[in-house]
């Protein structure tokens, strides 16, 4: 089991550990996956969208927002950069506002062969 740094920020800006809207699954390997995750403050949620479609949700938990670069593809713990993302990571996307689900699926839809 990985441990993290309760002051580690995840996609969303939760502290790792604290909430997470997860999928567990074994991703087929060549097979390129849509990821998004949404943290809307309005309803105090955190959602994980896999291809375009609702995946997971948690309670979001206290704001705490992050006060440092974004970091894609790894965690934090102690300080230290650790759990690196084995694989690619590519069309990364920042938003100032929670996305609703048809924001979600539009690029999704919009990119497939």
């Amino acid at each position: 089991m990985t441990q993290h740094d309760p002051q580690s920020r995840g996609l969303t800006g939760q502290p790792l550990g604290e909430a997470r809207a997860r999928l567990v699954t074994t991703p087929e390997k060549g097979r390129r996956y849509h990821r998004v995750g949404v943290r809307d403050g309005a309803d105090n949620t955190i959602t994980l969208y896999v291809d375009g479609k609702r995946a997971a949700t948690a309670t979001g938990g206290a704001a705490c927002p992050g006060t440092g670069a974004l970091a894609v593809g790894r965690a934090q713990w102690g300080g230290d950069d650790t759990d690196f993302w084995n694989g690619g990571v590519d069309e990364v996307q920042a938003h100032d506002k929670a996305l609703t689900e048809q924001e979600v699926g539009e690029p999704h839809t919009d990119e497939k062969p």
